[in-house]
Order: C-alpha cells, then sequence, then structure tokens
C-alpha cells in the first residue's frame, strides 16, 4: 500500500469512529522547497501518514493542524520553508472532535447514541454489566467497562442514563472539563445544584419514547457546546 493509499485508508478508520483528524495539503508554493505538491495526514497526537516536504517546515505544519484540531476550524497557512520559500497549506479538518460518553446501555442510551454518531460524535458507552446483558457494540463506537482510560475534555459530553450510577461517579465528571453532564431521572429526584449538571436531562418538548428523548438530549447538547443554552 502506498503512502496515498494508507493516508486515505487511515482518514476511513478515523472517519468511522467520528475521531478528529486533518489533512494538510500544498496548493501553492514560492522560492525554493523540498515539495511542490504533499498531502498529509495529522491526528491530535502528533502523528502522521504522508508527508508535505519533511524537516522544521513540516513539523510547523503538524502544530497548526493541532491546532485547527483543536479549534475545529478548517484554515490555510503559510509555512517559511528555511530561507527560501514558502508553502502554502490548506488543512482540512472534516470531524470536530466532539465525544459522548455514555453510562448504561439501555433503549435510551443506544437511541441517544445513533443521533449523536450521525452527527459526528465519537460515542463511548460505560457499563460493567453490558455484556452480561447481551449487549453487542455498533461499529464505530467503543464500550468500556469503566471511567479508566476515557478522556473527559471540554469537547466530552457526558450523559448518564442510569440515575444511580450517579453518585459514583459525579466527583471524577465535575473534576474533569466536560461542559455538559446530563442525569436522565424524573423531575422529583434530588438534583445536585451545578450548571454543568442538566437532571432531569434534555429539552422539554413532550418526549415520551427513546427516540424522542434521544433528540431532546442531543439538541440540549449542541446547544450547550455551541454557546446557546
Amino acid at each position: 500500500m502506498d503512502n496515498i493509499d494508507a493516508l486515505f485508508a487511515t482518514a476511513s478508520q478515523m472517519a468511522l469512529y467520528n475521531r478528529s483528524f486533518s489533512i494538510a495539503t500544498i496548493v501553492a508554493t514560492s522560492g525554493r522547497t523540498p515539495r511542490k505538491d504533499g498531502r498529509m495526514l495529522i491526528l491530535p497526537d502528533g502523528s502522521t501518514c504522508g508527508t508535505v516536504g519533511g524537516g522544521n517546515a513540516e513539523r510547523d505544519v503538524i502544530a497548526c493542524a493541532q491546532d485547527a484540531m483543536a479549534d475545529g476550524r478548517s484554515r490555510r497557512v503559510q509555512i517559511k520553508v528555511r530561507d527560501c520559500g514558502m508553502l502554502d497549506v490548506y488543512i482540512d479538518v472534516p470531524l470536530r472532535g466532539r465525544k459522548a460518553v455514555i453510562f448504561g446501555t439501555g433503549h435510551i442510551a443506544k437511541a441517544l447514541s445513533e443521533v449523536l454518531y450521525k452527527i459526528g460524535f465519537q460515542i463511548t458507552f460505560v457499563d460493567p454489566l453490558a455484556s452480561d446483558h447481551g449487549f453487542e457494540c455498533p461499529s464505530g463506537m467503543t464500550l468500556s467497562p469503566s471511567l479508566q482510560g476515557v478522556e473527559l475534555d471540554s469537547k466530552t459530553a457526558v450523559i448518564i442514563s442510569n440515575p444511580e450510577d450517579r453518585d459514583k461517579v459525579i466527583d471524577t465528571l465535575l473534576a474533569s472539563e466536560s461542559p455538559y453532564i446530563g442525569v436522565l431521572s424524573s423531575k422529583s429526584r434530588l438534583t445536585i445544584s451545578n450548571s454543568r449538571i442538566f437532571q432531569p436531562v434534555g429539552l422539554d418538548i413532550g418526549a415520551e419514547t427513546p427516540e424522542e428523548i434521544a433528540i431532546s438530549i442531543a439538541a440540549q447538547i449542541l446547544g450547550v457546546m455551541n454557546g446557546k443554552s
């Protein structure tokens, strides 16, 4: 498999799991540069596939790509090649790097995962009893028995579909950067006073079925992450 095949194979795999990546493409050059064209895939950790010429200029492209992924926005940048040339590079960020961690694997949890996955969220279920309940993790999503090793950053929404799980993990969740912590529960259940905790979860749209409730939760998550709520 040559570099271009490997690049697009990696991009396809990342897209399947809704994981953030970027593709840097040389769109113009001036002066003397190692390459007049080239394409490189960059992951958030700085690992790459392909090349735009190597050296310090390529390291600068990687740094710009990491910034673009952190912002979730594509951009065009100019990169100096020593004192002899310039690279004009377009950095495409196809996915915004949003993630959802869903506690539980019941009907509402599954419906919510489908809605969020379709709009580009990377999905992780957390449920130590999932296998006992015969749960099969959908393709493109992941399953973890606990929070250990699960990243909770400023682009991660957390949804607790079983209210009994709330008190077991709430301190860990509040210590994270997650902007949204939703707890599925009745209105009568005792809530915790914190602006990041949404309980009961979801917008009040009169939702009744798991699919309707999933839509109400997804809309609320988008409102928070887009600064509209």
